[in-house]
Order: C-alpha cells, then sequence, then structure tokens
C-alpha cells in the first residue's frame, strides 16, 4: 500500500488555488501532529503510510515562540534540554499530503489544526462551554491578503459556526491528551527518535477508538 491509494481528496477551491500560487498554509506552514491526530490515522490508514507521512523533529524556528504559550507548548516534547513534535512532513516545499491541483490526500483524516486553521478560541475563553468567542490568528492569505471575512472564509471551508467551534472543542481536548501523553513517554523514558513509534504503536493499540470528529 503507497501514498497513492489515498485518493479521495479534500477539495476546497479557495485552499487549492491558494497553495497552487504558493501562498497557503500547506506551502508556508508544517503543521503539528496531535496524539489525538495519529489515532484518527491510524484508525483508518495503514500505520506504514502514517510514517511515511508525518515525522518527529526539532521544533521549526519559525515556531519557537510557541514555546512562550501554555497551550501551544503542550504540543512539544522536551528531551535533553532541547524540543521536539510531530509534524507532517515536508516535500518538494509543501506538505507531503498536498497535491497540486487536487486537494488534501487525508481529506477528513487530516490534522485537527487543519481543520480549524485559521480559526481560535478567543483568549480567556472556555472552548467547552456552550458558547465561547472564536477569531482569525495567524497569517491567513484568506484573511489579510484577500481580506475575507470570518463568515466568508467559513463559507470556504465548507463550515458553519457551529460546526467550527465543535472542531474547536475538538483541538482544546486533544491538546490537553497530547500533553498527558507525552508526560508518559517521558516517563518510561522514550527518546525523541522512538516517539513516533511509540505514539503509534499506543494509539494502534487503542481501540476501539474513541471518536473526535
Amino acid at each position: 500500500m503507497t501514498l497513492s491509494h489515498l485518493s479521495s481528496y479534500l477539495t476546497h477551491r479557495t485552499c487549492i488555488l491558494c497553495a497552487s500560487l504558493g501562498l497557503g498554509c500547506c506551502n508556508r506552514c508544517q503543521p503539528f501532529i496531535l496524539y489525538a491526530d495519529i489515532k484518527r490515522m491510524v484508525a483508518h490508514i495503514d500505520s506504514r503510510i502514517v510514517k511515511e507521512l508525518i515525522e518527529c523533529s526539532m521544533i521549526p524556528e519559525a515556531y519557537r515562540d510557541h514555546l512562550e504559550n501554555p497551550e501551544m507548548r503542550m504540543v512539544y516534547y522536551q528531551w535533553g534540554g532541547s524540543w521536539y513534535r510531530i509534524q507532517m512532513r515536508f516535500s518538494n516545499g509543501s506538505c507531503i499530503a498536498l497535491k497540486h491541483g487536487l486537494g488534501c490526500m487525508l481529506n477528513r483524516y487530516r490534522p485537527l489544526i487543519c481543520v480549524v486553521w485559521p480559526f481560535w478560541w478567543s483568549e480567556d475563553s472556555n472552548p467547552l462551554g456552550n458558547d465561547f468567542e472564536i477569531e482569525v490568528i495567524g497569517e491567513c492569505t484568506m484573511a489579510i491578503r484577500w481580506m475575507f471575512t470570518p463568515e466568508r472564509i467559513m463559507f470556504e471551508l465548507d463550515m458553519d459556526e457551529a460546526e467550527l467551534k465543535k472542531y474547536l472543542r475538538s483541538m482544546y481536548i486533544a491538546l490537553r491528551e497530547h500533553e498527558s501523553i507525552l508526560r508518559e513517554a517521558y516517563s518510561k523514558g522514550v527518546e525523541p527518535s522512538m516517539l513516533l513509534e511509540w505514539l503509534i504503536t499506543k494509539a494502534v493499540s487503542s481501540y476501539p477508538m474513541e471518536e473526535y470528529l
């Protein structure tokens, strides 16, 4: 089984256009992967293919500011004075899951950060509550270059506000689960070189899978 077997593409037209211009998050950002993402992937994709898609890497310089944010720091694994994370692999200047002109080969199994981007919950809000404020974050081309409103961006992503908030709530929960899993890995002496294998093995053994999306 190869990557080419993942042939059901996610095809948001504006995202495909953005990527074709080299302006998209699929070109500029290397998405982080949470344990919840790994569980969802291995539930539907052969674990050998998952290992071709994601990697464990030292924190990219572009994301060092994440370490100053308590929530984003949950993504990272500290070992021997360095910080690591699980992330999508890049190939030829873009995410390995991006097929130009077609979309994302991971489709509905793509990472949570890719599902919710460029939205996040507002500071000091509680995504576990019935209602919370959302905002556009980061350098999304739709927002900063094309000046799309949040409502227009949701439309382009085929989501309404209620659905987006459901995904953001899943992200909030998944971040905290990921932090807990990384603590477990550290307590068991899992070195960064073995972290991805350890996480995948743990995810495969966690059936029946809990639904996050």
